[in-house]
C-alpha cells in the first residue's frame, strides 16, 4: 500500500500577498476595478531552481521569483511591465486583437503580432520549443505564432479554424508539422479532430490536459470536469487531417443522438465495445463562481510530486485537490472492506474539532456535535 502520511501530502499555506495600491489610474474612467485575471510560471527553468512566474492584470505584467527560503519575502519582484495602449486589457494580449512579447529585464515591446479578428483570451507557450506560441481568439481560431527571426515576415505557422472555442465547443487537432523555413501563408487546418458541445453548458474558459485526460470548466457550471476522448492516446500515432470528421460526415438520426454534440476521428461511430466518444470521469465542485467568465484553474503536476490542482472562486475561497489522495483514498476504504481491526489511516482522513471559539461573554461553547473530514 502507498505511503499513508508524510509531507508529500502538505497542501499549500499562504505566504505571501501581492497587490497594486492604485492601479486603477491607468483604467478607463468608468473602470475602477483592478484585477488579476492570469498567472503562469516559466516553464523551462530547471526543477531545483526558485520557480519565477507572471501575473496579469488590466495594465501591468509582474515578474516575480518564489524563494522557499526566505522567510521574510518569500517572493522577490523583479519587474513590473505596464502597457501604454489604451485599447489593451493585458499586456500580451487583449481586446485590440493583438499578441504582444516584451522583454522582461527592461519591459520594452519587442515584437506586436496581429491577424487575429477578435479579442484575444489566452496564451499558450510550446513546452518543448519556447519559440513557439498559441493564441485563441473570440474569432474561435486559435493561431500558432513563431519567434524564429527566420519567420520575421511571416510569424503565423498555422490556423486552427472550425470554429475550434466557440461557447460550450472544446476541440482538439492534430497539429501538423510547423515550417521551419520562412513561409508567405500560414498552414490552415479547418476542422478538429475532436469536438464536443455536450461536456458543458456554460463557456469554457480554462482547459489543460492531465496526461491523455482533459481537465475543463464553464462559468455557469460550478464544477471542473476530468474527463477523457475515448481512443485519443498521446503515445499513438496521430490521425491524418483529412481523418478529421466534418459536419457533412455526421448525420445525426435524432436530437438525442451524441453525434450531434460530438465529433471525433478517435472513435468514428459508436459501438458496443465503445458506447460513447468520451466518458466523464470525475468532477470537482467550485462552489459561488456565479456567472463569472474567465476564472482559471492549474495543475501542479510536477516529477516526483503530488499532482495538486487549484481553483479560487467568485467569493474569494481557494480549493485545493491532491490527485494522490484519491488513489490513497480508495485504497484505504478497500483495506476497510471485512476487517474486524482498525486500518492505519493518514493524518488527513481523520476527523477533527475545529477550535472553540468564545462568544460575546468569553464562554466557550460546548463540543461540537459534527466534525470535518475531507480529503
Amino acid at each position: 500500500m502507498a505511503a499513508t502520511d508524510g509531507s508529500v501530502f502538505e497542501l499549500p499555506k499562504l505566504r505571501v500577498s501581492i497587490g497594486f495600491e492604485n492601479d486603477t489610474r491607468f483604467l478607463g474612467h468608468d473602470d475602477n476595478v483592478a484585477e488579476f485575471f492570469d498567472i503562469k510560471f516559466c516553464p523551462y527553468q530547471p526543477l531545483d531552481c526558485d520557480p519565477v512566474f507572471a501575473a496579469v492584470s488590466k495594465k501591468h505584467i509582474v515578474i516575480c521569483k518564489l524563494s522557499p527560503r526566505g522567510e521574510s519575502n518569500p517572493c522577490d519582484i523583479i519587474n513590473i511591465i505596464r502597457d501604454d495602449d489604451d485599447e489593451a486589457s493585458g499586456c500580451c494580449c487583449g481586446v485590440d486583437a493583438k499578441v504582444k512579447i516584451y522583454d522582461v529585464s527592461d519591459g520594452s515591446l519587442v515584437e506586436c503580432f496581429v491577424g487575429h479578428g477578435g479579442d484575444v483570451n489566452d496564451l499558450a507557450t510550446s513546452p518543448i520549443e519556447s519559440s513557439i506560441i498559441a493564441s485563441a481568439s473570440d474569432d474561435t481560431s486559435v493561431r500558432i505564432w513563431s519567434l524564429d527571426p527566420i519567420h520575421k515576415e511571416q510569424p503565423c505557422l498555422c490556423i486552427l479554424a472550425g470554429e475550434g472555442h466557440s461557447w460550450n465547443l472544446l476541440s482538439l487537432w492534430t497539429i501538423p508539422d510547423l515550417p521551419t523555413d520562412a513561409i508567405t501563408t500560414p498552414l490552415q487546418v479547418h476542422y478538429p479532430h475532436f469536438s464536443t458541445s455536450a461536456v458543458h453548458s456554460g463557456i469554457v474558459d480554462c482547459v489543460a490536459f492531465y496526461g491523455d485526460c482533459v481537465l475543463s470548466r464553464a462559468c455557469h457550471d460550478n464544477v471542473i470536469v476530468l474527463w477523457r476522448i475515448e481512443g485519443f492516446s498521446s503515445e499513438g500515432l496521430p490521425p491524418p487531417q483529412s481523418a478529421a470528421p466534418t459536419p457533412q460526415n455526421v448525420v445525426p438520426t435524432s436530437y438525442e443522438d451524441p453525434d450531434r454534440l460530438t465529433r471525433s476521428a478517435f472513435v468514428p461511430a459508436t459501438s458496443p465495445q465503445c458506447p460513447s466518444q468520451y466518458t466523464r470521469l470525475l468532477e470537482f465542485h467550485t462552489p459561488n463562481c456565479g456567472p463569472q467568465f474567465f476564472m482559471r484553474f492549474k495543475l501542479f503536476h510536477v516529477p516526483d510530486q503530488n499532482p495538486v490542482l487549484a481553483f479560487c472562486n467568485a467569493a474569494g475561497n481557494i480549493f485545493f485537490w491532491d490527485f494522490r489522495r484519491l488513489t490513497v483514498y480508495l485504497e484505504v476504504m478497500a483495506g476497510l472492506q471485512g476487517k474486524s481491526k482498525a486500518a492505519v489511516t493518514p493524518s488527513w482522513l481523520k476527523p477533527f474539532t475545529p477550535r472553540q471559539r468564545a462568544d460575546a461573554m468569553g464562554r466557550f461553547k460546548g463540543p461540537r456535535d459534527s466534525r470535518i473530514m475531507g480529503i
